[in-house]
């Protein structure tokens, strides 16, 4: 593994080590193998789009581009319905 910087402030630390989503990132690389792969933190994804949206007045709509991802995960994270500030 190659080595990395210091853990962004928004992820959390296991033993030292980067945890994505409450587990370790080297729990997650070993079971996805040799294969590449993209790992997103939900929780991340809608404390970020709920800030944003708080920022904003109400009258303001919040736009993605579905090209830049256009996993369906990653878009029903996106949708206003699953972005509340109340959501888990």
């Amino acid at each position: 593994m190659k080595p990395s910087g210091p853990i962004p402030p928004d992820f959390r630390a296991i033993r030292g080590e980067l945890a994505i989503a409450g587990r370790p990132a080297s729990q997650i690389l070993a079971e996805a193998g040799e294969t590449p792969l993209f790992v997103y933190d939900g929780g991340i994804i809608r404390a970020r789009v709920s800030a944003l949206r708080a920022a904003m007045p109400a009258r303001v709509a919040i736009h993605y581009a579905i090209k830049a991802n256009p996993h369906a995960d990653v878009l029903a994270l996106l949708d206003r319905k699953s972005t509340r500030l109340n959501s888990s």
